[in-house]
């Protein structure tokens, strides 16, 4: 089958888990509220610091910082696109 004869049945799927075609505002705000809370660099300490190896503790948090970054930097990406559509 053709991408194009799966996308409505896959979309109506979707629709039907309770997934939008596309997300609202505010499911964009919400999935990068979790992000920023889940990638935080001291939450993340907080939750897994003592689960860490000392050995690979500052790469583990270097690579979670990185990753906060990237999120950051996204939703600012995102915020400048919205400003300019209106």
């Amino acid at each position: 089958a053709s991408r194009a004869a799966c996308a409505d049945p896959c979309a109506a799927r979707l629709a039907q888990r309770g997934f939008a075609p596309q997300p609202s505002a505010a499911a964009l705000k919400r999935a990068y509220r979790a992000a920023v809370t889940r990638w935080h660099p001291d939450k993340f300490e907080q939750a897994f610091g003592h689960c860490l190896h000392p050995e690979h503790r500052a790469a583990i948090l270097e690579r979670v910082k990185a990753i906060a970054q990237q999120i950051n930097q996204s939703w600012a990406a995102h915020q400048g696109r919205q400003l300019q559509q209106q």
